[in-house]
């Protein structure tokens, strides 16, 4: 039971230690896109019935300016992650000889994991990972593209995140230091 309360006692530090999200986003407002938070820039022309939204490289519309811009934000980098994620996925699938094996790559809005695979061969990416730095986010495809070859987290399992992902432990520890929400 004190082993308990230690571990609890530590993953509560350890939760009120991380930067909350903010619970509005409104123009320069800090979202991270590629590793990097960035201040969400907006631009308005007199009379447009649209506001231009800029994160680093990409660009998207935004329907206007009042209250919470977060969901907007939220659809933006959906729709990017959608296009960029699945490239980036059949890269490295191909990269690594594994393109027949994969039967699909979807993006969807997962709240508890990265990503998983199925015994079918369906690859399914958190669109979050679009917010990650690059290499975490391709270690976690990667990660996906090792349970073609073994679907579990067996010894021979990690030996092929190894092959595929020499890095990973680095990636793995960013992970479980930054692993929250990030937008």
């Amino acid at each position: 039971m004190a082993s308990q309360e230690t571990w609890l006692a530590a993953r509560l530090r350890q939760h009120l230690a991380r930067p909350s999200v903010q619970s509005n986003l409104r123009a320069g407002g800090l979202v991270w896109l590629g590793g990097v938070e960035m201040a969400l820039e907006v631009e308005s022309s007199p009379g447009a019935e649209q506001l231009l939204a800029r994160l680093g490289d990409l660009r998207f519309v935004l329907p206007s300016i009042e209250g919470d811009l977060r969901p907007a934000v939220e659809a933006a980098l959906r729709r990017s992650a959608t296009k960029t994620l699945k490239a980036r996925a059949q890269e490295l699938a191909a990269a690594n000889g594994l393109t027949s094996k994969v039967r699909g790559i979807s993006i969807r809005n997962q709240s508890t994991r990265w990503g998983s695979c199925s015994p079918r061969g369906l690859i399914c990416l958190n669109w979050r990972l679009i917010q990650l730095p690059p290499s975490v986010s391709d270690y976690v495809i990667l990660h996906e593209l090792a349970h073609l070859q073994h679907l579990n987290h067996s010894p021979r399992f990690w030996a092929e995140v190894a092959r595929l992902c020499p890095s990973y432990a680095d990636a793995e520890a960013w992970l479980k230091r930054s692993g929250r929400s990030v937008l």
